[in-house]
């Protein structure tokens, strides 16, 4: 939805009506600014969760929401221009309750975050402010702010005196700390490994100049505590790897993109018996072999390493495997043959990018993955039999099905019968199935909470036979870039058949004018909208 401040401000007067029981407002990605946040602000003083990112927000808007949203708890205002004087509004005003802000490239610098230094925003515990032009002192005034356990500076250049002045703050409470794409080196990690005084149960370092030397000392700084570590796109070699996996308490770990020659090396004695979440890209078969010898493997992910028969073999016999994705590997149906066949306790799938037929989507359903809950198989070619074969087939535990760009076609009437009566997740993008709308009931999906249509020809006589439906758990529905002109019989049925609808995109949709108008009735009801 593309609002402006005209149109802004006569939704606000009329949400006015509904204003003590508005308290989440997800206003992303429109054209409104200070004119609509006063009107806001003043009438919607129950807020708790407000989003205005990509907006037309500035200093003057911000004055309004630290004035008047005492409530609320978590705002966003990243993608605006609120600049030092914004920041210090909202850090200044009556902003007590709020717990997280997300201030991503808000043109603030170094002087705004002087404010920090005397905020009111006392139980602030998630920061971001990627993307800003911060550096040593700004980041000297952001470790003032004692009781963040969560902060990211992504996108910022943190220097090594940019990092001391992080370790060397008030920063105790912090566990978690985001700082990616940020030319971050071995000596910047130095300071953190050796100055810090908050211990990281949660870092993120990728797409920055890490080497052996700085992985080898996070490894023994940060041993006891670290669970989860990002350090993808560095230029960690064999070394620098094996002693982040020497860590005792180490659960999720990304080395995605540290390479020789564009494969991830590892070693043929890999030491990762405690690992339970690995993810990797163009991994070698040898190290491979050493990977899958860990036991308490429970998750691989292992996209785009072009895999061979052998490997999936391999993979094939850690039947502790709860959590596998195979994506863009150029696996065929044997392959998915072998995978069912033996990873029968697997709960999460994605063979999405493969080269798979109908086949597959029969060794799926076969019966095998009774616990699986959610399957991806995007971008492969399932057609109208694949989607048959998933739709009534025995894995019902299914929470999650992802198959978009699949052309299913006719495939789509199959929903009438389904045994998937536990999706809350059903993902069709580009699937060819609009003109077969009109004879698909989704009546069998009585927890559908979300609904992707998109890019499906789905044109006005069959969005209105869709409309009159009952989809009573639906929040989020996406029928963008199809061929829908007229949203009348939705408008007509929204209380009765989708109560719970939050969030609506209609964009790139050929909508007439009076359509568009008619449809701004319905942003009374929901938190988002998009046309």
């Amino acid at each position: 939805m593309d609002l402006d401040d005209y149109m802004g401000t006569k939704i606000m007067k009329a949400c006015t009506e509904y204003a003590s029981n508005i308290h989440r407002l997800d206003l992303e990605g429109n054209k409104i600014g200070r004119k609509s946040i006063e009107l806001l602000s003043a009438g919607l003083v129950n807020l708790k969760e407000l989003n205005i990112s990509s907006n037309r927000i500035d200093s003057g808007a911000c004055y309004y929401l630290a004035k008047e949203l005492r409530f609320l708890r978590i705002l966003n205002v990243s993608h605006n221009s609120i600049g030092n004087e914004g920041l210090e509004y909202l850090m200044s005003g009556n902003l007590v309750e709020l717990e997280r802000l997300e201030c991503t490239n808000v043109k603030i610098n170094d002087e705004g975050t002087m404010c920090f230094a005397a905020t009111t925003c006392g139980k602030l515990a998630h920061l971001n402010l990627g993307g800003n032009n911060i550096s040593v002192e700004g980041c000297k005034n952001v470790a003032l702010l004692s009781s963040l356990t969560s902060l990211n500076l992504s996108d910022i250049d943190v220097s090594v005196a940019a990092m001391e002045n992080i370790c060397k703050g008030k920063l105790e409470n912090l566990t978690k700390l985001r700082v990616d794409n940020s030319n971050l080196n071995d000596g910047a990690i130095e300071c953190l490994c050796k100055l810090a005084n908050f211990k990281l149960s949660s870092l993120d370092i990728r797409i920055n100049q890490v080497t052996n030397e700085g992985a080898d000392m996070i490894a023994k700084s940060m041993n006891a505590h670290l669970k989860v570590l990002n350090i993808a796109h560095n230029s960690l070699e064999t070394l620098g790897i094996l002693s982040l996996l020497f860590m005792d308490n180490i659960e999720s770990i990304n080395i995605e993109k540290n390479s020789n020659h564009g494969h991830t090396i590892l070693s043929s004695t890999l030491p990762i018996s405690k690992v339970t979440h690995f993810s990797a890209r163009n991994i070698l078969t040898n190290d491979l072999i050493s990977l899958v010898l860990n036991n308490n493997l429970k998750t691989l992910h292992v996209a785009l390493s072009n895999l061979t028969t052998e490997s999936i073999e391999l993979i094939s016999t850690r039947t502790q495997l709860t959590s596998l994705d195979v994506a863009n590997n150029k696996l065929c149906d044997t392959n998915v043959k072998t995978i069912t066949t033996k990873l029968s306790n697997l709960t999460n799938l994605s063979v999405a990018g493969n080269e798979l037929t109908y086949q597959s989507m029969e060794y799926i359903s076969s019966g095998s993955l009774l616990k699986l809950k959610t399957l991806n198989i995007s971008s492969n070619n399932v057609g109208a039999e694949g989607a048959k074969a998933l739709f009534l087939g025995n894995t019902t535990k299914l929470h999650i099905l992802i198959m978009n760009f699949n052309q299913i076609g006719e495939g789509i009437t199959y929903l009438n019968n389904t045994t998937l009566k536990g999706l809350t997740f059903l993902l069709l993008r580009s699937n060819q199935i609009g003109k077969y709308l009109k004879g698909v009931s989704f009546n069998a999906l009585p927890k559908l909470g979300l609904l992707d249509l998109s890019n499906n020809d789905i044109g006005t006589e069959e969005f209105a036979c869709f409309s009159q439906q009952k989809f009573p758990l639906l929040s989020t529905l996406n029928c963008g870039m199809n061929a829908i002109t007229r949203v009348s019989v939705l408008i007509e049925t929204l209380s009765s058949n989708f109560p719970s609808l939050k969030h609506l995109n209609l964009q790139t949709n050929p909508m007439t004018q009076k359509s568009k108008e008619e449809a701004l009735k319905m942003k009374l009801r929901l938190s988002s909208l998009i046309q």
